[in-house]
Formats: C-alpha cells, structure tokens, sequence
C-alpha cells in the first residue's frame, strides 16, 4: 500500500497537471502535452517526486479498475479506460517525464 505522504505527493502531481479544467489548459485537448509542460517547466524535484510515485503506483500491480479508481481518487480528472489503457497511460507518462528531465539535468 501507498503511504499517506506518498499518495499525498502523487496527488498533488496529478491535480498540478490533470485538475478538473485540464482540458481548457491542453493543446488541443492533449492531456499528453500538460505532462510534457508539467517535464519541462515544473521543479524538477517535482519532476522527479512524479516519476517515483508512478514507480511505486506500477509496482502495486492493481488491476485496470483499481488502477482507474485509484487516479479518480488522487486527483486525476483524466483516467483512461480499457483492458491495460490506464497502466500504458502512466507508462507513457513516467517515460515522457524521464525524458524531460534527463533533458534539464544539465540545464538546471
């Protein structure tokens, strides 16, 4: 299980990125592109917070729909459904943010 200030830190990187108005705030309606901004402008403490609770979030191996209730309830707005769609999502999520900040390592 995922303790308090985990789940509290995960949670706070998802409404950062993924609040309720997310749609307004994406390039075309791309929830890809507020993680990408999220990669490349967010602290990259932050950034990196990001990636380990997604770590730690994929190593509970929770099936789709826990996985799906569990990003409701830690404040995702954006959940994509489907056999596997929300455990791919955060894949590409964690490799996006990996990217992005193995790119500001020597900039910051």
């Amino acid at each position: 299980m995922i303790m308090m200030s985990e789940s509290l830190a995960f949670e706070g990187f998802l409404g950062g990125c993924l609040h309720q108005d997310w749609e307004l705030d994406a390039e075309g309606g791309d929830e890809m592109s507020l993680v990408r901004q999220f990669g490349a402008e967010g602290r990259l403490g932050r950034v990196f917070e990001g990636i380990g609770q997604i770590v730690v979030l994929e190593a509970l191996r929770l099936s789709d729909v826990e996985l799906e209730n569990w990003l409701i309830r830690h404040g995702s707005y954006f959940v994509p459904t489907g056999s596997g769609a929300a455990r791919s999502w955060l894949v590409q999520v964690r490799e996006a943010l990996v990217t992005l900040a193995a790119a500001r390592m020597g900039r910051d």
